[in-house]
């Protein structure tokens, strides 16, 4: 049986842990195929692929990209794509600068609430790469006294709706579809459950979104099932993610949370191969679908 992790950050983006320290866990774990799906960058999955090569590691390259739409944010993971499309690194780019102008005015609006926090030190916790995430912000605020822990900064002052929260600018999901496909890559809706407004789901399906993120740590029995008709019924991939961040973001251990044997049968076929008239596709067949994934 493989063992399938298609969800892992790294501290390229908000992650705890660098790209060679998730290779050995992963390896370590007995993890068969795993995805460093960094937000807004591949930096990590540069970094890793050729431990993960020497370890004997499938890892697919991959991102989470960031979207907006109807006033809510959506989350795009991009898989086996061209890094070097240039419509997919004008939209990285794009993102990077959005998240540096969001964090100083987080940080405005925290002041306002009478947390002083130096954006110096966000800087620091980012790293050289400047990838700034909430989790940093987060951080910053715990390191200088404000909260106990990273999910009351979340819960109190920046998560969505609270007073410190601001939007970034973003990409509409059919946007991001359109150039995850124009780079040959993949696109799958990153933790459904965690989408605030769940009519949205049809709407990115006629999209053109190529998946969902079926098994994920926090959704339900009831979830999971809902999200898996959606895929049969619009013939579409289920996949699997942890979404491990590290332990201070992250309740389980990487390896912990894997997805079953049924998402192999489609994640097999994207690994990197074009998206022409002669590519195989990996879309489920569900006329030949095993009757327990029914």
């Amino acid at each position: 049986m493989k063992r399938i992790d298609l969800h892992i950050h790294t501290n390229e983006s908000d992650g705890c842990h660098t790209p060679f320290e998730i290779i050995k866990m992963a390896k370590a774990a007995q993890l068969d195929i795993i995805c460093i799906a960094d937000h807004d960058t591949v930096e990590g999955y540069l970094k890793a692929r050729q431990l993960a090569l020497d370890y004997g590691l499938d890892l697919l390259i991959g991102s989470e990209l960031s979207c907006r739409y109807k006033n809510y944010d959506v989350h795009i993971l991009a898989y086996e794509f061209d890094y070097e499309y240039h419509e997919i690194k004008a939209a990285m780019d794009f993102l990077f600068h959005g998240r540096v102008a969001r964090a100083k005015q987080i940080l405005i609006e925290l002041k306002k609430l009478g947390i002083h926090i130096d954006y110096d030190a966000v800087i620091d916790l980012a790293g050289q790469k400047g990838l700034i995430g909430r989790p940093h912000i987060g951080r910053a605020v715990v390191n200088a006294g404000y909260c106990c822990n990273l999910q009351d900064v979340f819960d109190r002052f920046i998560g969505e709706g609270k007073p410190a929260f601001i939007p970034k600018p973003e990409l509409t999901p059919k946007e991001m579809i359109d150039i995850i496909h124009n780079a040959g890559g993949y696109a799958v809706l990153a933790h459904p459950g965690k989408l605030k407004n769940q009519k949205l789901i049809p709407e990115i399906i006629k999209d053109g979104i190529d998946g969902l993120e079926v098994f994920y740590p926090a959704h339900n029995l009831g979830q999971t099932d809902n999200y898996l008709h959606y895929c049969q019924n619009h013939n579409i991939i289920p996949t699997c993610g942890s979404d491990y961040h590290g332990k201070d973001i992250s309740n389980i251990e990487l390896g912990n949370f894997t997805g079953p044997e049924m998402v192999y049968s489609y994640v097999k076929n994207m690994k990197r191969q074009p998206r022409g008239i002669n590519a195989e596709s990996p879309r489920p067949d569900h006329e030949s679908a095993p009757e327990d994934t029914i």
